[in-house]
C-alpha cells in the first residue's frame, strides 16, 4: 500500500514538472496557444491532486485499522495458546499439624466465650415506668415541650396527620394534642386533672416494650388512659408510641 501511494505521488510530481516545463517553454517561445492549453490543464491537475490526497488519506486510515486488527488477532492467538497450554492447578496441600492446633484453639476459645446475658425484663420495666411517670407528670403540668420530646418520631407524624414535619401547622397540631390530653386544646386552658395513677403494667418478653394503664382524676372528673413505651429503633431511646385518654370515666 505504501508503494502504491509513492507511485501516485511520484506520478503527480512528474505531471506537475511537465506542466511547469511546458509553461517555461511557452514563455521562451512565446507560444500563446500552447500556454493557454497548459493553463486550461492546470485546474484539472489541481483537481486530480486533491482527489489523490483524499485517496491517500483513506489508504492511511485503512492501513492503520488493518495493523490494529492484526495486532489484536495476534494477542488473541497468544491467549488461546496460553489457555491450551495451561495445566490443571495442583491440589491444595493438607493442613500442617501446627495449623490444625491453632484452629482447634480458636474453636475452643469461641465455644468457651461468655455469652451475652439475656435482657432483664424487670429492670427494663422499671426504666420504662420512669419514662411513663415523667410523661404523665408533664401531661398534667401541660408541658407540651416535654411531652413532644417523649414521643417517637413516627407517633408524632401520626398525630400531625397531613402536616409536614417542621412546619408551623405540624407543631400546632402537636401542641393542641398535648394540651387536649389534660384539658382544653389551647395554651390558656387549664388542666382538669391534677393526679395520675398507674393501675396496670405489662412488659414484653424482650424487655423493649411495656404498656401501662391507669386513671387521671381532678375534683369530680375522671379519665382512664393507656400508654405504651417502646425502644425506638431510630434513636435507641425509650419513648412513647401510644397515649390514649378516655374522658368522663
Amino acid at each position: 500500500m505504501n508503494g502504491q501511494r509513492f507511485g501516485r505521488t511520484f506520478g503527480l510530481m512528474i505531471a506537475l514538472g511537465i506542466a511547469g516545463a511546458a509553461v517555461l517553454g511557452c514563455n521562451s517561445a512565446k507560444d500563446d496557444a500552447h500556454a493557454e492549453a497548459v493553463k486550461e490543464a492546470l485546474p484539472t491537475l489541481d483537481k486530480h491532486e486533491s482527489h489523490l490526497t483524499q485517496l491517500d488519506t483513506k489508504a492511511q486510515k485503512a492501513d492503520q485499522k488493518a495493523e490494529a486488527q492484526a495486532a489484536r488477532i495476534a494477542e488473541l492467538e497468544k491467549q488461546v495458546a496460553a489457555l491450551k497450554a495451561r495445566e490443571p492447578a495442583p491440589a491444595a496441600p493438607a493442613r500442617s499439624p501446627e495449623l490444625e492446633a491453632i484452629l482447634k484453639e480458636i474453636a475452643t476459645e469461641l465455644r468457651d466465650r461468655p455469652k451475652v446475658p439475656p435482657p432483664d425484663p424487670e429492670a427494663a420495666l422499671k426504666y420504662m415506668r420512669g419514662v411513663a411517670e415523667a410523661f404523665l407528670t408533664a401531661t398534667l403540668a401541660r408541658n407540651d415541650q416535654t411531652m413532644m420530646a417523649s414521643l417517637t418520631r413516627a407517633y408524632k407524624a401520626t398525630i400531625a396527620g397531613e402536616h409536614k414535619e417542621g412546619t408551623a401547622e405540624y407543631f400546632k397540631a402537636l401542641t393542641a394534642w398535648c394540651y387536649g390530653r389534660s384539658g382544653g386544646p389551647k395554651e390558656e386552658d387549664k388542666a382538669v386533672y391534677q393526679e395520675w395513677k398507674i393501675t396496670d403494667e405489662k412488659v414484653a418478653p424482650g424487655g423493649e416494650e411495656a404498656s401501662f394503664a391507669g386513671t387521671l382524676s381532678g375534683g369530680q372528673r375522671k379519665a382512664t388512659f393507656t400508654l405504651r413505651v417502646v425502644k425506638d429503633k431510630e434513636s435507641g431511646k425509650f419513648l412513647l408510641d401510644l397515649f390514649g385518654v378516655k374522658h368522663g370515666e
